[in-house]
Order: C-alpha cells, then structure tokens, then sequence
C-alpha cells in the first residue's frame, strides 16, 4: 500500500510542475502525510464489496498539502515572469483526481477518495492508528 501511495505522489507531482526534482520546483512539490489505517470490525454493513475487502480492508489515509492551482489569466511563461514559478495543476485536487483518474488507478489501487481539510476534520483522523498505539512512528509516511 505505501508504494502505492509514493506512485501516486509521484504521479501528481509530475502533473504539478515540470521537473519535480529539481531544486528550483522544490517549494511546489506536494507533500504527503499520512498512515496506514488497519480495518476494524463493523456491524451491520451487508454484503462485502470490492472496495471493502481489498488489501484485507487496510487502507492509507493522507493529508496532502498543495499550493493553491494557479489561474490561468495569462500565457504560463507571462505568468511564470510576474509571479515566479506557478503549479501546472489548474483545478482543486479532487476534480483532479476525478478528471485524471486513468493515470492513478489501478488493480491495487481501486479509490482515491479526496475531501477538503477543515476544522476538527481528517488531520486527527489521519493518524489515529497511530494516537491509539496501534502503530509505531516508523509507519507515518511523509513525502515531499
């Protein structure tokens, strides 16, 4: 599961700016951090789904900090000009992930669920496994 999730970094990356390894691009990587989320018993749920058994329910959550998508008023090499260097990524990233889906799923990877971090929301729920003693620190994946 983690080297699914460093594919898809990866693969975001590549779609946000030109060379993400170079050190110029460095400040427009996105970054990644999250942990694995082990299933756990739940009543009442029916029928078990493609979604719900795969990888025996374990799944990865992550909070992924991006720079806001740049508009685009003017021609990226005016922009880049007057504003330095700007994200390729024109959309919120759960449109995205939605639009470009092709690129990201696969047999092992079968959703990208994306929702927006607010209040009180998923950066507790993130690393619970982790808050409740169920992982140790060497389980919390952190890629820029």
């Amino acid at each position: 599961m983690r080297q699914e999730v460093e594919r898809v970094h990866w693969i975001l990356a590549k779609h946000m700016i030109h060379r993400p390894n170079h050190r110029n691009w460095a400040h427009l990587r996105p970054i990644f951090v999250g942990g694995p989320d082990l299933p756990v018993f739940k009543w009442n749920r029916g029928e078990p789904n493609r979604l719900a058994v795969a990888n025996d329910g374990l799944h990865f959550n992550v909070v992924a900090l991006l720079p806001h998508p740049s508009p685009a008023i003017l021609p990226s090499g005016i922009q880049n000009r007057l504003w330095g260097l700007q994200s390729r990524l024109k959309v919120p990233l759960d449109q995205h992930f939605r639009d470009r889906s092709e690129f990201y799923l696969n047999d092992r990877l079968a959703r990208i669920h994306v929702t927006p971090v607010s209040y009180g929301t998923m950066v507790d729920y993130t690393l619970k496994a982790f808050k409740h003693g169920r992982l140790d620190e060497d389980s919390i994946l952190v890629l820029n």
